[in-house]
């Protein structure tokens, strides 16, 4: 379950960097947050958390290094999950209770 995963406070800073940071420093082990119109950061912080040994990937778990900006989820009307992990398991541990057939007609 998530609780076993989580560890800590849930908290809102209000800036994707915050997230980024504590997750390259190893403050944090998972970001999980949702793409918006014209947000540059997780795009932004992807070369960083690979810089660390992290892994990026979308709801489905594709990585997100080829995808371009243009076809990065830039939906007015949809917000697409990305999961940011200080290493695959973790990722595999998420990722693993989710149906990803449910999703997969959805987030394409």
């Amino acid at each position: 379950s998530f609780k076993k995963l989580f560890i800590g406070s849930p908290e809102n800073s209000g800036s994707s960097c915050k997230y980024y940071s504590d997750l390259i420093s190893g403050k944090i082990d998972v970001v999980i947050e949702c793409t918006r119109k014209r947000n540059l950061e997780i795009a932004a912080a992807y070369g960083l958390v690979r810089e660390a040994g992290g892994v990026m990937v979308d709801i489905l778990g594709r990585d997100l290094e080829k995808m371009s900006y243009l076809e990065f989820y830039q939906s007015d009307d949809k917000h697409f999950p990305i999961i940011s992990a200080a290493n695959s398991g973790i990722i595999r541990k998420l990722l693993g209770g989710i149906n990803l057939s449910l999703l997969s007609a959805y987030y394409q």
